[in-house]
């Protein structure tokens, strides 16, 4: 949300930080479809319902009543969140299957290597920015034959060892 500032205000980043939680607190999520305010079991208060006088106080209720309500709340949004996220889990899947595909690589090509070096105890800053390829590209020489192949059933009788 600090990319959607002006560039002036960009420089100055820190002074915005809260009204950007809050927007981003009240804002529905795309994987639960539910702002992280109503997940906490409650809504935002916004300016335009202190204005309108429609925001609702919560400290109104009594004790066990507010107990309740808060409970009821939470375990609703909870169960939709879920749903919610379960299904765009599903369509994510569905569209991640749909367009896999099996990319061979052929003679001359070049490739990058992912470095797979021994855990040291690092600085945590070099975790999270180290290089994970290697700097050199390699290039394909050959590409053996793959035979699809299945294995047998050892159950099956017809089935030769």
């Amino acid at each position: 949300m600090i990319g959607t500032l002006t560039e002036e205000k960009k420089s100055h980043w820190s002074f915005f930080l809260l009204e950007l939680t809050h927007a981003y607190n009240s804002t529905e999520h795309s994987t639960t479809g539910l702002s992280p305010f109503y997940l906490f079991g409650r809504n935002p208060s916004l300016p335009i319902d202190i204005l309108l006088n429609s925001y609702v106080n919560d400290s109104e209720l009594c004790e066990d009543s507010w107990v309740d309500v808060h409970y009821n709340r939470l375990k609703n949004a909870f169960t939709i969140a879920q749903k919610y996220a379960s299904n765009v889990a599903a369509s994510a899947k569905k569209e991640y299957d749909n367009s896999a595909s099996d990319v061979p690589l052929l003679p001359g090509e070049r490739v990058l290597v992912r470095t797979f070096k021994p855990r040291k105890k690092k600085k945590k800053k070099e975790k999270k920015i180290g290089d994970k390829w290697e700097a050199v590209p390699y290039i394909i020489v050959d590409q053996p034959i793959l035979k699809n192949t299945k294995p047998s059933d050892p159950t099956d009788p017809s089935a030769s060892n």
